[in-house]
This record gives structure tokens, sequence and C-alpha cells, in this order.
């Protein structure tokens, strides 16, 4: 994980100031742990990404990703 310019407290504290609740920070926060940690799996796998998943669901969630290759 890379460092972050922001501490943990800032970051909660913006969430907050936009409208999020704990009940959504929490979620937020285990939804990033579980792709980290299934992205660092799949890359220990050397698996990749395939074109129809990103043209699926998954580009469409994640647009920047698709654009990326």
């Amino acid at each position: 994980a890379r460092e972050s310019a922001l501490s943990e407290a800032e970051v909660v504290e913006r969430l907050r100031a936009v409208g999020f609740v704990d009940e959504d920070i929490l979620e937020i926060s285990l939804i990033c742990a579980y792709y980290n940690m299934v992205n660092r799996f799949a890359e220990s796998l050397g698996a990749e990404n395939e074109e129809e998943q990103l043209n699926g669901p998954v580009g469409q969630a994640l647009p920047w990703l698709v654009r990326a290759r």
C-alpha cells in the first residue's frame, strides 16, 4: 500500500463532510480492503484481466481501468 498524504482521521472527516455516516465509511473500508487483498492475490498468481470482464460490469464500474489498457 502507498503512503497517503492524509491521515486516517482526515480521510474520515472528509467523508463525513460530504454526508457519509460511520456505517458507510465502514462499508467503503471493507470493500477497499477486499479488493486490495483480491488484487494482490491475483497478481501473485500472475492473473491478467480478461477483455470480456473489462467490457462488462467491471469496466462499467471502473472506466479508468479500461482506458488504461
